[in-house]
């Protein structure tokens, strides 16, 4: 299944306990990051970042709360609760 085809390198996938996915990814110099239930498919593509972005990296929870980060500009950004 091809979430991303326009530039997409540096995947980065976290899987909760109930095998829910979320997928991130840099497109363009921009943070992407997807997500999927078990049995359901691929959601649209969301941006996080501003343009300039690399080496997404993600962090689950107990709960399955997901964060991102990554790097830009020298500095380490992240967002909000994603999902979960």
């Amino acid at each position: 299944v091809i979430v991303s085809a326009i530039g997409a390198s540096s995947p980065y996938l976290v899987m909760d306990s109930s095998g829910n996915a979320t997928l991130t990814w840099v497109g363009n110099g921009v943070i992407y990051a997807s997500t999927k239930t078990l049995t359901g498919t691929w959601s649209t593509p969301t941006s996080l970042s501003n343009s300039g972005a690399s080496a997404p990296r993600l962090g689950i929870d107990d709960a399955g709360n997901v964060i991102a980060a990554w790097v830009r500009a020298g500095n380490i950004e992240s967002s909000t609760k994603l999902f979960g």
